[in-house]
C-alpha cells in the first residue's frame, strides 16, 4: 500500500502558522530565515517547512521576500525615505542588496519609484 504524502494540519498547527506569519510581518526589519522562525516558535526546521508550505503555498523565504518587497514598494510610493533607509526598514544592512533583490523583483531599480 502506498503512503500517501498529503499533510494534514490540525487547528493547532494552524494557529501556530497564523502566529509565525503575524510574527514575520511584524518583525520585517531584522533577519529572518527558516532558522531564526523555528527556534522562536520550538519547531524543527522541517516542520516549519512542510507546514509552512503547505498552509501558504509558498515557501518561507519567498513569504519573507514577498512581505518585504511589497513594504519596500510602499515606502517609496509614499517616499518615506531613502532608498538606503526603506532597505534597512524591510531588513537589508546592505543597500546593494537590497536594491538588487528589488530590481529583480519588480523590474526597475528602487530609486526609479524615488524619481517618477
Amino acid at each position: 500500500m502506498a503512503r500517501s504524502d498529503k499533510i494534514v494540519l490540525l487547528a493547532s498547527d494552524i494557529d501556530r502558522l497564523k502566529e509565525i506569519k503575524k510574527f514575520i510581518e511584524t518583525n520585517i526589519g531584522r533577519e529572518l530565515n527558516e532558522i531564526i522562525i523555528a527556534k522562536e516558535f520550538r519547531i524543527s526546521i522541517s516542520t516549519l517547512k512542510r507546514h509552512f508550505t503547505t498552509y501558504f503555498r509558498v515557501s518561507v523565504y519567498m513569504f519573507v521576500l514577498n512581505i518585504r518587497m511589497k513594504k519596500a514598494m510602499e515606502l517609496l510610493i509614499a517616499r518615506h525615505g531613502t532608498v538606503q533607509q526603506i532597505g534597512a526598514y524591510v531588513g537589508y544592512t546592505d543597500t546593494s542588496a537590497f536594491t538588487h533583490k528589488f530590481t529583480k523583483y519588480f523590474g526597475n531599480p528602487p530609486a526609479h519609484y524615488l524619481r517618477n
